[in-house]
């Protein structure tokens, strides 16, 4: 993939030279990106402070292995670096998981985001090196680096944190992956955007462990945390579970600024029901896409046109292929634009409580109806088969899983998640495949987390175990 097709700095070009932010902010929209903003790269000490009380507390996760320091200054990671410029990508539309299949997250449905945002910082960087920019080095920062992206996300006014701990990106709502461009030039930093989650607490009441609200967040008892987690499940654990093979969606699928998006895949549902088989999605979900009617129909990156907002720079109006929109069963079809005082919130599917989301800051409305992926996208299901994905072999997870986000915790994980979804949903073969397990031999012959799970359940159903 090139540089952007519009390296050229016409129309961003001031009397004092090149208007960094608005040309970065109108490449990075151009590659799908929803909303881009900047913020001054200093020390996070409220944030850092935060961070020593958890770690106190006994609060931090084994997935955290930086200093606070290095989490709240980006000067720590990179000396030189003076500008944070804050990234939010959606995740790609899927469809629902069928009765009895174990349930993904939308992270890791299609490829690994990761993958996808390192590849457009590339070609967005290179469209500035092309473009002139004064800088001497950019470096990415995508997810895995010790940064609070969402931190730096509030800071450059890209959304605000709910209640349910995610970002919520005005408009867009939370289904959206972070990413974060280090600069070594100042560039003007946008403002906080005023949000909220208003009298709204649906996430609370929907979380199936009951952890949000609380005064100290406990990320360990996430479902989310727990479904990639290597330590032995207690009982209470493993059923909370339910059908989760990767990652927990619940607290984000009731919060009222996702309803625009779910009502999208509902009609990418409706059209997959009547006008396509199964069989495309029981392909690896990464295999290149169809091209013809459903490469078209997620076709829309790249056709949103920049406008600039007070917080930051955000999807707006459609572009030269919106009409087309029109013609795909509206699942891409937009909302009515909404003003300062909130009218239109309702027919957005934002309730008046839960604060102020669409209208984002107050100045320049954004076109929330748009989320912009990849043309290339294939139709994708959030629905596995619990049965096969107990047992995977190494060729079988390399092809299915290796390249999504759910594959850098390795097969044995999502086994034992499948068994435990097997176990849940009191499937007869789980029963049929432990008795020929025994019959084989096989006891021993598996992965640890498999057999932790293994060796909970046949202890829980001992015949002696009433007589302990």
């Amino acid at each position: 993939m090139g540089a952007c097709a519009g390296d050229s700095l016409m129309g961003v070009r001031g009397d004092d030279g090149p208007d960094w932010k608005k040309y970065m902010a109108e490449r990075a929209l151009e590659l799908g990106f929803v909303r881009v903003g900047f913020a001054k790269a200093e020390w996070g000490a409220d944030l850092e402070e935060a961070l020593l009380r958890r770690e106190r507390l006994g609060l931090v996760t084994p997935f955290v292995n930086a200093a606070p320091r290095q989490r709240t200054d980006p000067r720590e990671v990179w000396p030189e670096c003076r500008t944070v410029m804050v990234l939010a990508y959606p995740f790609p539309l899927s469809l629902p998981p069928r009765q009895g299949e174990g349930v993904m997250a939308r992270s890791a449905v299609g490829e690994d985001y990761h993958t996808v945002l390192r590849r457009k910082l590339a070609v967005l960087e290179e469209s500035l090196r092309a473009a002139g920019w004064p800088g001497r080095e950019i470096r990415q920062h995508v997810d895995t680096g010790p940064l609070v992206e969402r931190f730096w996300a509030v800071q450059a006014g890209v959304g605000w944190v709910g209640r349910n701990q995610q970002l919520i990106v005005p408009g867009v709502g939370s289904f959206v992956a972070l990413a974060l461009l280090l600069l070594d030039r100042d560039l003007p930093p946008n403002t906080p955007v005023p949000g909220g989650c208003g009298e709204c607490g649906l996430c609370l009441e929907a979380c199936p462990a009951q952890i949000l609200g609380q005064a100290d967040f406990r990320a360990d008892r996430c479902l989310s945390y727990l479904t990639q987690s290597k330590e032995v499940l207690s009982a209470r654990e493993a059923s909370l579970l339910g059908s989760r093979i990767f990652g927990c969606d619940t607290c984000q699928e009731v919060c009222p600024h996702n309803r625009l998006r779910l009502r999208q895949e509902e009609r990418l549902y409706e059209r997959a029901q009547t006008g396509r088989t199964r069989a495309a999605g029981e392909q690896d979900q990464t295999r290149e896409a169809p091209r013809g009617d459903a490469a078209e129909e997620a076709g829309t990156a790249g056709s949103a046109v920049p406008a600039v907002e007070a917080g930051g720079y955000a999807a707006g109006g459609l572009g030269t292929r919106a009409e087309s929109v029109r013609d795909l069963g509206g699942h891409l079809e937009p909302a009515r634009a909404v003003d300062a005082e909130g009218d239109g919130l309702e027919d957005a599917g934002v309730p008046r409580n839960s604060g102020r989301d669409l209208s984002a800051d107050g100045n320049v409305l954004q076109n929330a109806g748009v989320l912009p992926y990849s043309a290339e996208a294939d139709l994708l299901f959030r629905g596995v088969d619990l049965f096969q994905t107990l047992v995977l072999t190494k060729s079988a997870f390399r092809e299915k899983f290796g390249l999504t986000a759910a594959g850098w915790r390795g097969k044995g994980i999502l086994q034992r998640n499948a068994f435990l979804a097997l176990k849940n949903a009191q499937d007869k073969r789980l029963e049929h495949w432990l008795a020929e397990r025994k019959k084989e031999g096989k006891t021993k012959t598996t992965v640890p987390p498999l057999i932790e799970a293994i060796e909970a359940y046949e202890a829980d159903n001992s015949p002696t175990r009433g007589n302990d």
